[in-house]
């Protein structure tokens, strides 16, 4: 009767280790699976700014969290139609002409810079800015803010055809 005692406490300590194993790497696929999912939403948010931001003739206003542009896919066309990407903090969303480009936005700025290693300033000047920074900083499932930044290097068409 003892021994069949020890082998249930035995088999009792194994079962409940092995049920602590199995919930922790759960728990490690429910969070590898949400990061991914964050890294996804903010790839795809990042690279719909780099594309309109790529393709502009100017930058008509901005601060560090909100852009208004012309943007233009043919240098042979004239652009007239301006877009605003603008971030929500209340909503906590970044929007692209008031239509929500991404959620759950912790933070959202934008840098310009004369060039890569030079100092970043707050306004664009077409003649001297080399590239915009763009960095968005968005809440994983454990409440964190995960950042992610891209660099976009403007073609921006003008009248001295600067390509």
């Amino acid at each position: 009767m003892i021994e069949l005692i020890a082998t249930m406490v035995i088999l009792g300590l194994i079962g409940a280790i092995g049920a602590i194993g199995f919930s922790q790497a759960l728990r490690g696929y429910t969070l590898a699976a949400s990061n991914a999912e964050l890294a996804q939403k903010a790839q795809v948010a990042l690279t719909r700014l780099s594309v309109e931001l790529m393709h502009m003739t100017e930058i008509s206003a901005s601060n560090s969290t909100a852009i208004t542009y012309t943007p233009v896919f043919d240098p042979l066309l004239n652009a007239t139609e301006t877009h605003t990407i603008g971030y929500d903090s209340s909503a906590k969303v970044l929007t692209w002409d008031g239509n929500t480009l991404v959620d759950d936005v912790d933070t959202f700025s934008v840098a310009f810079y004369d060039d890569q290693g030079g100092t970043a300033s707050s306004t664009f000047i077409p003649t001297t800015t080399d590239l915009i920074e763009v960095t968005l900083g968005l809440r994983n499932a454990a409440g964190n803010t995960v950042t992610f930044t891209d660099r976009i290097f403007p073609v921006v068409f003008k009248s001295e055809n600067r390509f």
